[in-house]
């Protein structure tokens, strides 16, 4: 078993609690859009809400089977008022980038550590979060295009619908 340095510890940690926090958000984004009938964009963002919770558990996981106390701070009450759904996804993207950029902090000191567990949990983080941002910035960029238009809108969330 590799030892875990403390840095990395309270890295992953922290990681942890943005993770569950981004899962609260996005849950509190699923209901702003049932609250306007977007049953579509409410199980994208539901999804999402998923992905994150479920990446916190990886996290959480990662440390417990190393044996590593695991630190769970407050979760933050989420925003739960938004303007139109543009806004919705622009808060999105800003939080999935503000996740990315935290993750790649960790890498310097996971790989300082020579610790490959982390890194190779991290490397499929990356990646996930790639392919998030991506779809996140197409529905931006037909938001903006089409200026939140409710024909446009309704196209968009049937999408989404499952």
């Amino acid at each position: 078993m590799v030892l875990v340095n403390e840095n990395v510890v309270e890295i992953i940690n922290e990681q942890i609690n943005k993770e569950f926090y981004s899962g609260y958000l996005y849950l509190s984004m699923a209901g702003y859009f049932c609250g306007m009938n977007f049953q579509g964009f409410a199980n994208f963002t539901q999804e999402y809400s998923k992905k994150k919770i479920e990446l916190g558990l990886k996290l959480f996981n990662n440390l417990i089977i190393r044996k590593v106390t695991v630190n769970l701070y407050q979760i933050k009450t989420p925003d739960r008022e938004f303007n139109n759904p543009l806004d919705v996804f622009l808060r999105m993207s800003d939080n999935e980038q503000m996740l990315t950029d935290s993750i790649m902090n960790a890498i310097k000191p996971v790989e300082r550590d020579n610790d490959r567990q982390t890194l190779s949990l991290i490397d499929c983080y990356i990646k996930d979060q790639e392919k998030e941002l991506t779809e996140l910035q197409y529905l931006i960029s037909k938001l903006k295009y089409f200026k939140n238009d409710d024909s446009i809108l309704y196209l968009l969330d049937r999408e989404f619908r499952r």
